[in-house]
Order: C-alpha cells, then structure tokens, then sequence
C-alpha cells in the first residue's frame, strides 16, 4: 500500500507559525493567464508526454466547426506553442478517444460513425516525436463508433476500449462492449465478459495503477432527443483486464450523475479527480470529486475559486508537477466555448501579521519538491519523502 506523500498531510489543513509568519499548504484552483492560448473550444483530448513533458491538447470542436490542430503547454513557462503536423488534415473529423501507449511512446486512438454514420472504423497511431499520424488497418476492428473510452493499461500493456454510439443522430445504437488493442501485433479483441456496465456514451474512464484496475464512471444511456442527452448516471465499475471481468463498485456517496465530464488518475495520491459535466438539459457544473479505489470512498472538494461550469473540458495529470491542468470546455448550448486555463494544485501561502497590518501572499501552484524547498527558505524544515512498501 501506498504511503501519502508530506504534502498530503499539509494540504488544507496545515498551518507553520515562524516568528510572525504564518505558513499555510492548500489545495486550489488557479488560473493560469497564458499571453496566448489556442481558439475557445472544447478539445478532444489533452494528453502528456513523458519523453518531451509537453502536456499535448488534440484537436476538438470550436465556433466555426471542427478544429484540427495541436498545441502544447508548459506549466514551467505558462506558454501554449501551436505544434505543427503535416499531416494533421488527414484524420477523422468527429469525436474520438485516445489512449497514450507508454511502453511504445505512442497515441492510439478509434473512430469512426460522427453525426450521421458515415465515417469508417479506423485505429490511428500519433507518433508525437516524429509529428505523424499511421492508419493501422487490422484485420479485426471493433465496430464504428462515437463517445467510446480508451484507457492504457500498464500492467498488461495493451489498450482497454469500453462503449460508445454507432453515431450521435438517430437512428443509433448504444454499446456495452469491451475490447482489448495490441499495438505490437495491430490485433484488437473482444473480451465482453457476461456482466457489464450498461451500454452508453459519454462516461470517463480511468487506469489506477496502484490497483491495476480500470475505473468507469457515469455517462448517458438514452439516444438524444434535439440534442438533449438523456438516462444520466453516476455508477461506478471497475474492469479487471488479467481476468476480464467488470465489477460494480457501490460507494455509500456518489457525485451527480453526469456526462461529458473530465476525469483523471493521481498517482501520486492514488486518487482519481472528476470535474464539471453535463447533468442534463445543457446544464454544465464546476464541481470537483476525488474517489480513493481502496476506501471505495467518492469526497467533493470545495473552493472559494474555481473554472466556470463547462463540460467537454480537457483535463491532464502533470507527473513532474504533480499538479492538474484543464483547458477549454463548453459554457452553454450555443456553442459558446472556453479558451482558459486552469491547474488544480497546491499552494503555499503566507501571512505576515503586525499590530497594525496583515499580508497575503501566495505562490502560483508548483510541484511538492519545490513546494518543500520553498518552506525550507523561510525557515521551516520539513522534509519527510515517503515511498511505496
């Protein structure tokens, strides 16, 4: 079992007195305020990159339609740089999902239905370094489908795909299969186990690590009605790839049942973050979750600031900073987007108090190191690293 790390025990709560100073540890949302940042829209997937540490934001839908292009940002310079791809014009132009496959540094993402149907069933490779896209071809594919889920699973190194629609218009038909993806030998196959979560599209799915279990939660079960989604939930599953099988988690509190949310894994906490959604009727929320796999335990965190509501928000781990980032979302029906960016961390505040005057100031969110190294400058010594036994 995993040790917290000393900034969990400091976030939120702690308080350092030094002299006349007081130092305090918290988790919040801050907004970044990038000179530029790419065009307000609601991005397909915001995605890291171990080797270069670029956070890669994927395309996505803006004012003017479907927007194809890829950008990077870095949290050390809170710079957005457009990434230029060739070969960009060539891929699908509907919704999709994307995994990121550690062990051969590459994207893997399917697709397929859109709006209306038309578009085929494709798995497309993105190799970032080399700023190229393949079309994979094999022989075997899942059928062609919209608002599917992609996660990588480390432990048995392949691509977990769980759900989506046929298409977004009626008449389309929702699913409930699973399906695993072998980059090295371009194989996808069908593992549906007999229990599963009910067919829908939507949902967020994560890979905990520290449990070697895929996390699904909520979603939409119900085809569109002009566009309004229908049979929103708030279940939660867990998908075993060794033996194949999915198990309903049932916490005693669960957040809003929701679609188009953002979810993430924290593996420094081993926890995973919900964020915002649509919980019906074009409603967007800002509300933010942490659910812990081994307490089965669902807890809202609450802030004084935080992004507006939106859904379709892009949302990325930082594994250097051990901070959150999201960019963009939906604010409204009338395709009014976001282009603001945001990091859900931790901060150090300190307040120096006299007998006539009070001052405040804080750090913008950085990693725990740094955050350590900062308190240790002014005078407070702690350092306790904690690793996994």
């Amino acid at each position: 079992m995993k040790k917290r790390s000393i900034v969990s025990y400091l976030a939120l709560m702690l308080l350092i007195v030094n002299s006349s100073k007081v130092h305090a540890i918290e988790i919040s949302w801050v907004k970044m305020n990038p000179d530029t940042s790419p065009p307000a829209q609601k991005p397909w997937k915001f995605k890291y990159h171990p080797d270069t540490g670029d956070l890669v934001l994927f395309g996505g839908m803006y004012k003017e339609g479907v927007y194809q292009k890829i950008w990077k940002y870095s949290q050390d310079t809170n710079s957005w740089i457009d990434v230029e791809v060739p070969e960009w014009e060539i891929f699908p132009q509907t919704p999709w999902d994307m995994a990121y496959d550690n062990k051969n540094d590459l994207y893997i993402t399917f697709g397929g239905g859109g709006m209306n149907g038309s578009e085929p069933a494709e798995t497309w490779v993105f190799n970032y370094t080399a700023k190229s896209w393949t079309n994979m071809s094999p022989s075997i594919s899942p059928t062609k489908r919209i608002f599917s889920n992609m996660v990588y699973d480390s432990q048995s190194e392949k691509i977990i795909m769980y759900g989506g629609l046929s298409q977004f218009l009626a008449p389309n038909e929702f699913y409930k299969d699973t399906w695993t993806y072998d980059y090295l030998t371009n194989t996808w196959t069908n593992v549906t186990p007999i229990v599963s979560p009910e067919p829908r599209g939507k949902a967020t799915m994560v890979y905990d690590s520290e449990s070697d279990k895929t996390l699904l939660f909520g979603g939409f079960t119900e085809k569109p009605d002009d566009y309004v989604i229908g049979g929103l939930k708030q279940d939660l599953w867990a998908f075993d790839t060794e033996n194949t099988s999915w198990e309903e988690l049932t916490p005693e509190i669960s957040p809003p049942a929701r679609a188009y949310h953002a979810m993430v894994y924290d593996p420094n906490e081993d926890k995973t973050i919900v964020f915002g959604g649509d919980v019906g009727n074009f409603k967007p929320i800002a509300d933010t979750w942490e659910y812990n796999y081994s307490s089965n335990i669902w807890t809202e965190l609450t802030f004084e600031q935080k992004p507006e509501p939106r859904w379709d928000t892009g949302m990325v781990y930082h594994p250097n900073t051990k901070n959150i980032i999201i960019f963009g979302g939906q604010l409204t029906e009338k395709r009014v987007f976001a282009d603001d960016t945001w990091i859900l961390g931790t901060t150090v505040t300190t307040t120096t108090t006299t007998t006539t005057t009070t001052t405040t100031t804080t750090t913008r969110p950085t990693s725990n190191i740094s955050m350590i190294l900062a308190l240790i400058g002014i005078g407070v010594m702690v350092y306790t690293r904690k690793k996994r036994i």
